[in-house]
C-alpha cells in the first residue's frame, strides 16, 4: 500500500517498527475502557522513515476515510 499511495519501492524485507496505538481510558464511570488510535510506524531502510497510518468511519453513512502519510520531520 505504502508503495502504490507514495511511490515507495519496498521490498517487505525491510524492518518495521509499530509505535503504541493503544491507550486505555482514565474515566470515573468506565476505568478499564481502552482505544485504539492511529498507528505510527518507522521502516528502517537506507535510512528510517517514519509514517502515519489512520481510520476515520463515519455515521450513519458508514464510510471509511484512510489517511496515510510520511513524517518529513
Amino acid at each position: 500500500m505504502i508503495n502504490e499511495i507514495l511511490g515507495k519501492s519496498y521490498t517487505g524485507k525491510e524492518k518495521i517498527e509499530f509505535r503504541p496505538n493503544e491507550h486505555f481510558l482514565d474515566q470515573q464511570d468506565d476505568a478499564n475502557r481502552e482505544r485504539i488510535t492511529d498507528t505510527n510506524f518507522t521502516i528502517w531502510e537506507r535510512k528510517k522513515k517514519k509514517y502515519h497510518l489512520g481510520c476515520e468511519s463515519s455515521l450513519p453513512d458508514g464510510r471509511m476515510t484512510i489517511r496515510l502519510f510520511e513524517y518529513d520531520a
